[in-house]
C-alpha cells in the first residue's frame, strides 16, 4: 500500500511540473515572480504574500526577450528554399535587393542600410554571407560564427527564423556570396550598392 501512495504521489508531482504548477523552481524553495517593466514585485514562499512596488528601471544589462525582438529591425526582406537546389527572395521591402522568385538571384545591400530577414526555410537551410574564399561574416548556423556577428555597428541579432544587420562599409568590402550552410548549391552573389 505504501508503494502505491509513492507511485501516486511522485505521479502527481510529475504531472504538476510538466504543466508547470510548481513555479519557477527557485533553489532557496520559493517562487518569486518579477515584472521588469515596473509595478510590482511578488515574493510568494509558502509563508505569506510579500508585494513591493518597484520604480520600473531595470538595473541589469541583460535584454529582455523584448528587446531582443526590437532589434530586428529594418528593410524587410523575406527569403525561402527551393527544396536543396536554390534560395529565393519572397518578398523584398525596398524592391532593390533582389529579384522575387528568381533561383539564387544576385542580392544588392545597400551600404548603411539595416536589413531584417526571415528566412521560412532557416531550420534545414542557416544563411550565410562570405568572402570570395569563403570566409564566413555572417552565419544563422549554430556551428559558424562569422567574423563580422560581434561588430557592433553590423549589429548582427539571429532569432532562428529572422536576422537583421547593418550592410557596412567594412562588411560590403568583404562581403562576395551568400549560401545555405548546408546544401552548396544554394549559393548566390552579393553587391553593394
Amino acid at each position: 500500500m505504501e508503494r502505491r501512495h509513492i507511485l501516486r504521489t511522485t505521479g502527481i508531482a510529475l504531472a504538476a511540473g510538466l504543466a508547470g504548477c510548481t513555479g519557477n523552481g527557485n533553489d532557496d524553495g520559493s517562487d518569486e515572480t518579477t515584472e521588469t517593466d515596473g509595478g510590482m514585485t511578488e515574493t510568494d514562499d509558502g509563508m505569506g504574500d510579500e508585494m513591493t512596488e518597484t520604480d520600473g528601471e531595470m538595473d541589469g544589462e541583460t535584454p529582455t526577450d523584448g528587446e531582443m525582438s526590437a532589434e530586428i529591425s529594418g528593410a524587410q526582406l523575406t527569403i525561402d528554399n527551393v527544396g536543396v537546389s536554390a534560395w529565393e527572395v519572397t518578398q523584398d521591402e525596398t524592391g532593390s535587393v533582389a529579384e522575387t522568385g528568381a533561383e539564387n538571384p544576385t542580392m544588392t545591400f545597400e551600404v548603411g542600410q539595416r536589413y531584417a530577414v526571415t528566412n521560412d526555410g532557416w531550420s534545414q537551410h542557416p544563411f550565410a554571407v562570405e568572402t570570395d574564399d569563403g570566409t564566413v561574416l555572417l552565419s544563422q548556423s549554430p556551428d559558424e560564427e562569422g567574423d563580422f556577428e560581434g561588430d557592433a555597428d553590423v549589429g548582427w541579432v539571429d532569432e532562428e527564423t529572422e536576422f537583421s544587420f547593418t550592410f557596412t562599409e567594412s562588411l560590403a568590402a568583404e562581403a562576395a556570396t551568400y549560401r545555405c550552410t548546408v546544401h552548396p548549391s544554394m549559393e548566390g552573389d552579393v553587391e553593394s550598392a
